[in-house]
């Protein structure tokens, strides 16, 4: 497992020390390998730092409208759908926001708007599509009293069947 020991910063260079285990503490960390020598020699991280357990130096924080937040993802899986899972988080938002004053959630992005959307837009294309497909061919078609007179000869004169 691959794991963030945190930074050595120096004057002209800061690194980022990472390590292939699972430890957790600096005094873990100190008996990391740095650097090997041909000649046996085996510099330790802790032979060249001071390490401590500390909280980091920049914390990840999150504003929304100027204000300190919290950030939740709502993710569903493929056997899930989209839309029920989108219609109770709403509902769950509506129903906290009516249960607290000192605290407000809202539903920044909804990915449910954009599929549905997306959907209404197929739709309307495929309409468009079949119209155009049927009343294109017709208006150049030929017609004649057989073409009139014999329903069946009517896919005949659409292009994609002769």
């Amino acid at each position: 497992m691959k794991l963030t020991g945190g930074t050595i910063k120096g004057a002209k260079e800061e690194l980022l020390v990472r390590a292939d285990a699972k430890k957790y503490y600096a005094k873990d960390l100190g008996n990391h390998v740095v650097k090997a020598t041909s000649d046996g020699t085996i510099v330790r991280l802790k032979d060249i730092a001071t390490l401590s357990d500390r909280w980091a130096d920049s914390p990840n924080r999150i504003y929304y409208n100027n204000q300190a937040a919290v950030q939740i993802s709502v993710n569903n899986t493929n056997e899930e759908d989209l839309f029920v899972s989108s219609n109770y988080v709403l509902e769950y938002v509506d129903k906290f926001n009516a249960e607290h004053d000192k605290i407000t959630a809202s539903v920044i992005r909804d990915g449910s708007k954009i599929v549905g959307e997306r959907a209404n837009i197929l739709m309307k294309n495929g309409i468009i599509g079949l119209v155009a497909g049927f009343t294109v061919p017709v208006a150049f078609a030929e017609y004649s009293p057989g073409f009139l007179g014999c329903p069946w000869q009517f896919p005949s004169r659409l292009p994609v069947c002769s």
